[in-house]
């Protein structure tokens, strides 16, 4: 395995004067000019990645920020936090549009959803899915899924399908037009879903230091991924598909980056968080600040980025 040029020449985005560790991120939608991160001390950060430049601070939880999701069109963004509470912000004036309640846990994924972005959705610790209907003044879900048996760790949204992935080690499929709910059974508590560009099959990251590719008719596995630097135990690590869905992504806690071939399944890159690269130091004794929690995907501009325990963003610009 050869390290690429672009893999030694990263752009790194200083950690916010807290420290405190991101637990979501995600690059803006089209062009993919600017970056979100939602953090442990209950800020969301943008970013122009490009002048190592930050733009613009958002606050609003009163605990940290889980999760995050920007609108088709780049004016509003979603967010989920540690205060049970979903926030839809307009990113222009950074106040909020709108404030959802109703989760008796922590909200762990949002998404968007419906035509031209109507809905949004949630997952929580409370094991529940929440559908809400932004056309609506009314605060309440028009659509709640308690079938988990266990926490909800993650969300996405493809067409009129929601897939919501569990700790409980399954993964659901809500198909809003059929008004059906198929399930696959992973076997393994659940800390990532996202679906691949043409809705056919979805990557889900496991508690098993595993990545999967799933068939979404079927429900059979595809591909595997793993590696014996791929540490996924305790923390809910999140994953994704880049290159065209060509490669599977993840973070580690470790302070990894491993990127494998989804026909092959081989590891084709593994790449470091930190500017301190590799270091000698056991899986064992790795603390939170190895986490890297969090990856993004930029498709405009082939990037990817990855967030962690250590507060910083990392950035590799692939198409060099």
């Amino acid at each position: 395995m050869t390290t690429p040029y672009w893999a030694l020449h990263p752009i790194r985005l200083p950690a916010l004067p807290s420290a405190a560790p991101l637990n979501a991120l995600t690059f803006s939608s089209g062009t993919g000019s600017y970056l979100l991160t939602g953090s442990s001390d209950r800020s969301i950060t943008l970013y122009n990645p490009s002048k190592s430049l930050k733009l613009q601070s958002y606050a609003a939880h009163a605990h940290p920020v889980l999760s995050l999701a920007i609108s088709t069109d780049n004016s509003q963004f979603v967010s989920g936090g540690g205060d049970k509470t979903v926030f839809v912000w307009d990113v222009a004036t950074a106040k909020t549009a709108r404030r959802f309640v109703g989760h008796s846990g922590r909200v762990e994924g949002v998404a968007w959803g419906g035509e031209g972005d109507s809905v949004v959705v949630s997952g929580s610790w409370d094991g529940g899915v929440r559908v809400w209907d932004l056309r609506s003044r009314g605060e309440r879900a028009v659509g709640i899924f308690g079938e988990a048996g266990d926490a909800v760790s993650c969300v996405d949204v493809r067409g009129g399908v929601i897939l919501a992935g569990s700790v409980d080690g399954r993964v659901r499929g809500y198909d809003l037009r059929r008004g059906v709910c198929e399930e696959d059974c992973i076997g393994e508590g659940v800390t990532s879903v996202v679906s691949s560009g043409d809705g056919e099959s979805y990557l889900v990251g496991t508690l098993d230091s595993r990545l999967r590719l799933m068939d979404r008719k079927s429900g059979k596995s595809l591909q595997t991924f793993g590696d014996q630097g791929m540490v996924c135990e305790n923390y809910r690590i999140r994953s994704t598909l880049a290159m065209g869905d060509s490669l599977a992504v993840s973070g580690s806690e470790n302070g990894q980056v491993l990127c494998w071939d989804v026909l092959t399944g081989e590891l084709r890159y593994r790449l470091w968080h930190s500017e301190a690269g590799p270091r000698a130091k056991s899986n064992a004794t790795m603390t939170k600040h190895d986490v890297v929690s969090a990856v993004a995907w930029n498709l405009a501009r082939k990037q990817l980025a990855s967030a962690g325990g250590d507060g910083g963003v990392t950035i590799w610009d692939m198409s060099t």
